[in-house]
C-alpha cells in the first residue's frame, strides 16, 4: 500500500499497537504482554495500556524494527472471566475477534494538511483483525 502514511514501510519501525475495545470493559485489561519472536515466555514484558476517548486502548514507544516486530507476541491479559469476545469492539460484526492497528514512526499527516507539526500522529501501518 502507497501513499503519505506508507512510504518505504520496510525502513520503518512498529511504533504503537492499538485495540478496538468495548467501553463498558476498559477496566477489565489488566495489561499488554510483549513477548519479542524467539523469547522463552517467561521473558514476556508487561506494559500499562493507554486508553483514548475512542475506545482504542494503545501501548507505544515499542520502537521495534521490521526485523523485531516479525514473531514478537503482543497478548491482552484480561481480568478473568472476561472472554475477548466480551472485550473487542466488533460494531456489529460477528465472530471472535478484535480489530487491531499497527502504526509507523514516520509522524505523517495527509498532504496538505494543516495539522501543526507536533500535533501529528502516527499512521497505521496495517488495520486487520485478530482472531483469538
Amino acid at each position: 500500500m502507497q501513499g503519505a502514511c506508507y512510504t518505504e514501510p520496510a525502513s520503518q519501525n512498529l511504533s504503537k499497537v492499538s485495540v478496538y475495545a468495548q467501553a463498558a470493559q476498559r477496566d477489565r485489561l489488566s495489561a499488554f504482554g510483549v513477548l519479542l519472536a524467539g523469547a522463552p515466555v517467561s521473558n514476556m514484558t508487561y506494559l500499562t495500556p493507554r486508553w483514548d476517548s475512542l475506545n482504542m486502548t494503545t501501548i507505544s514507544n515499542l520502537n521495534f524494527s521490521k526485523t523485531q516486530a516479525n514473531g514478537t507476541r503482543i497478548c491482552l491479559e484480561l481480568f478473568k472471566p472476561t472472554t475477548i469476545n466480551e472485550f473487542c469492539e466488533r460494531e456489529g460484526a460477528s465472530g471472535s475477534f478484535c480489530w487491531v492497528a499497527l502504526f509507523n514512526d514516520n509522524n505523517c499527516v495527509p498532504p496538505n494538511s494543516t495539522v501543526v507539526i507536533s500535533k501529528r500522529l502516527c499512521c497505521p501501518r496495517f488495520q486487520s483483525f485478530l482472531s483469538p
